[in-house]
């Protein structure tokens, strides 16, 4: 029997490339129709380059006073758009933008069926104040018809912050073909741990450098290598002991085009973030055939880790754990490796748009059920 197209408009912050790389797999699904809605072309934090519109791809115009934050910006053919196109849902990657609320209260006055994609809600971070704007601004999506949530680790997190509504499982993907190409060789005289990332507080590269000077005493053949930039990176830099110096390399921004070459180097990831929803840095890692050492603040190393098998799980600022981690991955790396890359193969975005396609069938059918594919 011929399944009927579904009409879905997504509408989210910024086309990140990644995200891009699980739309173009979705729009090359024959039963569902993709529009999708961003409110900037290109997030003004990245050096990514801004995308243009193209078929199926709008960046809504916006206005707004200049120097107040993207979120406050308002974008007037947005809801007009939403309530011409009388989509049979509505994906919304989010709920704190001006926009977002906009485009939900649209909605539930119109009737039509909306979603919610997102991350964890952190209900019980921030001051008094910044709790309470988070419990109005979750208010509206009770109305929604489920929540997809960025993880199994956000699942309790949005249950909690919406009970009546059902929540789903549906992780971030990215294109990980080109990282399953990489070939990995053991005859190597070092051993190379790669951090890939915003060089910011969040990210906590302090504690790991901490660590790695912990494990450079025990073996002398470790390196480590940092990409990307941030406000810490200098302060970083300096605070690396002298002793140390010639096996820590920060490389700076690396093009997303010549990322497989740096992951192909390495031996290992190591992603020691204070706080990071999810994280496909652990995605492209282990699809590169890397195990991979995280915090369990990351929600992607939550998803896919497991000790001994595709890395290690430590506590958030726990340098000692860390650094401990860091040597047994070495003596455990090969074996591991296949581990991983057998995950890997697991995380492609075709597989991610099958799953979205068949969630929100059951989301518009009713069914409240969890569903594990």
């Amino acid at each position: 029997m011929l399944v009927p197209a579904m009409r879905v408009c997504l509408l989210s912050n910024y086309p990140v490339p990644y995200q891009m790389e699980f739309l173009d797999a979705v729009r090359r699904l024959p039963d569902l129709e993709l529009k999708a809605l961003f409110l900037s072309p290109k997030d003004p934090t990245r050096s990514w380059p801004a995308i243009q519109a193209m078929d199926g791809l709008w960046i809504v115009p916006s206005v707004g006073v200049p120097g107040l934050p993207q979120e406050l910006r308002f974008h007037p053919q947005l809801v007009p758009f939403l309530l011409r196109e009388r989509p049979d849902i509505v994906v919304v990657c989010g709920y704190s933008h001006v926009a977002f609320q906009l485009a939900i209260g649209a909605m539930r006055i119109a009737g039509r069926p909306f979603v919610i994609w997102a991350e964890a809600p952190r209900l019980a971070e921030g001051t008094g104040l910044t709790k309470a704007i988070r419990q109005a601004l979750l208010r509206p999506l009770r109305e929604a018809k489920a929540v997809l949530a960025v993880g199994q680790h956000a699942i309790p997190q949005w249950e909690s912050a919406l009970p009546t509504v059902p929540v789903f499982n549906h992780p971030y993907s990215c294109d990980i073909s080109r990282y399953l190409r990489i070939e990995r060789s053991s005859k190597r005289d070092t051993f190379t741990f790669l951090f890939s990332g915003q060089l910011i507080e969040r990210k906590g590269v302090d504690t790991l450098l901490r660590a790695f000077a912990l494990a450079a005493r025990e073996q002398t053949n470790l390196r480590l290598v940092l990409i990307g930039e941030g406000s810490r990176k200098a302060q970083l830099a300096g605070n690396v002991p002298e002793n140390i110096r010639a096996r820590v390399e920060f490389r700076g921004f690396v093009p997303w085009e010549q990322l497989p070459a740096v992951y192909a180097e390495a031996d290992a990831l190591v992603v020691p973030s204070r706080y990071d929803g999810w994280a496909l840095v652990v995605n492209e890692a282990l699809a590169a055939g890397l195990p991979v050492i995280a915090s369990r603040a990351v929600g992607a190393a939550l998803e896919y880790v497991r000790d001994g098998v595709t890395g290690f799980l430590v506590n958030v600022d726990d340098e000692v754990g860390l650094s401990t981690a860091l040597l047994e991955t070495v003596s455990q790396a090969p074996t591991m490796s296949a581990c991983a890359r057998a995950v890997g193969k697991t995380l492609g975005p075709d597989v991610a748009a099958a799953r979205f396609d068949r969630l929100l069938r059951r989301v518009s059918e009713g069914v409240r059920e969890p569903w594990q594919s």
